[in-house]
């Protein structure tokens, strides 16, 4: 058990910013004020620190720089620990997958979610999905 404990501890000083590199935030509640401010989506993206595809998703894709510059400009980034941040965000984003995004309007309504490691190319083609169906929820025209 003693060891067990030192390894955690060890594992969330290695670890514990690991998302933090991103600069998103990870308060769900003023994100989501920012995203009412400004009119986009909000953009959830639930992981743990024990998950190599989060790890992978964070290093190798939201790392791009194609990437960055799409969330910055069209999204509201927020970053939440699935066990972690349980109090932190709504019980309704607490998938057992992860990585998972949720795509939120600024009511507060899930527009789209993607489950999942995904390269570049294969966010880059969900970001437009996410925002073609929110233009379909403001407008009520379907593409």
């Amino acid at each position: 058990m003693k060891w067990l404990t030192i390894f955690l501890l060890l594992a969330t000083l290695v670890f514990g910013d690991a998302y933090s590199e991103l600069g998103y935030s990870s308060d769900y509640e003023k994100s989501l004020q920012e995203a009412k401010d400004s009119g986009k989506l909000l953009m959830l993206l639930v992981v743990t620190q024990v998950c190599p595809w989060c790890k992978k998703f964070s290093s190798k894709t939201l790392q791009n720089s194609e990437i960055k510059t799409y969330i910055s400009e069209h999204f509201v980034p927020v970053i939440v620990d699935r066990e972690r941040d349980k109090a932190r965000f709504p019980q309704t984003y607490q998938t057992p997958r992860v990585p998972a995004i949720f795509y939120i309007d600024p009511a507060g309504h899930e527009v789209w979610t993607t489950v999942g490691y995904r390269t570049p190319k294969e966010l880059l083609e969900e970001f437009e999905e996410a925002n073609l169906s929110y233009i379909e929820l403001l407008t009520g025209v379907t593409y």
